[in-house]
């Protein structure tokens, strides 16, 4: 049963959201249509500049992302505090990035003029676009309009693009976050597109190692030096490295920002442990191997309270195994409680056996 936006987005619960997006019938995002042989692979840096523009207006980063042939993933943060220290123009000028923002502009330069009711009118707007700016409806609907006009305008086609707004999904606690992001990263090995973390083009992972080898290559740190290059098993695994080591690892690079209240926006992951996990899981799924991660690997499954023997299975069934919100079984209680149309959430099961 579909469940109204406002019964799945609850920023009380948490901030973190897996979206998903995908084209209708045979509409390409990106890649090559082998039908009619088109490539619409420049359609990829559509959706990248895209979400990089919207994201300097919107109080919303990204942790993760993956453009498909024909579907995107977007592992995200909304920042809801931020907004709140904002002042009217800051508003302004962040809105008016991706709307007309003349009107109020007009009404305010007369500020002395204004009847009560167009300063009551005034107040309710900037209020009003307050609160879109860290909206994840709000941010969808900017990102699809833009990519379906500009796809529609290239086919010289009208009507639907893609299916539906979208979809999201609560990641209510940091062990759902990480395997989300897993899950998001390897989609291209996954569906036979990549053969390595290099080779995945359009993804976060990807953006990572190349930014994390040019770290190393200004500031080299002996025990990362597998991390740089094609990283091979022996190499990855064979340094003497401690447990989790409790870093946090950064968003993405070009939204890594301080917010303004001087927050820094993190993830619960070093960077190294991430990318280690990810390539130990991507080696994993590509040779076809089941039940097992390598017995090497970075202990951070542990440290962030996941089963290593359910972890592969997770990764590989993740959209079948949890379609709705994702956590501990308590996380997941809790974030029920929160929504009182619902009382159960699909996949609580393996939430349960996974997550603990």
């Amino acid at each position: 049963m579909t469940h109204a936006r406002k019964d799945q987005v609850c920023l009380e619960s948490t901030p973190y959201y897996h979206v998903i997006n995908r084209c209708v019938r045979r509409s390409f995002l990106c890649g090559w249509d082998k039908l009619t042989g088109k490539d619409y692979s420049h359609r990829k840096q559509w959706l990248l500049d895209r979400i990089d523009h919207l994201l300097g207006s919107f109080s919303i980063h990204l942790c993760a992302h993956a453009v498909m042939s024909n579907h995107y993933h977007l592992v995200v943060y909304i920042d809801s505090e931020s907004p709140r220290h904002w002042t009217t123009e800051e508003i302004i000028a962040r809105y008016g990035r991706i709307h007309s923002t003349q009107r109020i502009q007009d009404l305010l330069n007369r500020s002395s003029e204004l009847t009560e009711s167009e300063r009551h009118e005034a107040d309710k707007t900037l209020e009003t676009w307050r609160e879109r700016l860290f909206s994840l409806s709000w941010f969808e609907k900017c990102l699809n309009e833009h990519i379906a006009h500009s796809a529609n305008k290239e086919d010289k086609v009208t009507g639907r693009f893609w299916q539906g707004r979208f979809k999201s999904q609560p990641l209510l606690d940091d062990a759902a976050l990480v395997t989300c992001m897993a899950y998001v990263d390897l989609n291209p090995i996954r569906a036979g597109m990549a053969q390595s973390l290099e080779e995945s083009d359009f993804t976060s992972i990807q953006q990572r190692l190349k930014q994390y080898i040019e770290q190393q290559k200004a500031k080299p740190d002996p025990l990362d030096a597998s991390v740089c290059g094609k990283i091979t098993e022996q190499d990855a695994y064979g340094k003497k490295k401690a447990a989790f080591d409790g870093k946090s690892m950064p968003l993405m690079p070009m939204l890594c920002q301080t917010t303004s209240v001087d927050r820094p926006v993190t993830l619960p992951i070093s960077q190294r442990d991430y990318i280690l996990l990810i390539d130990a899981t991507g080696r994993v799924i590509q040779e076809g191997k089941s039940g097992h991660i390598h017995d090497k690997v970075p202990p951070v499954l542990c440290g962030l309270g996941i089963d290593p023997a359910q972890w592969i299975q997770s990764i590989k069934e993740f959209e079948k195994r949890f379609p709705s919100a994702i956590g501990a079984i308590e996380a997941l209680e809790a974030y029920l409680d929160k929504l009182a149309a619902r009382c159960w959430c699909v996949g609580k099961r393996y939430c349960g056996e996974v997550f603990g």
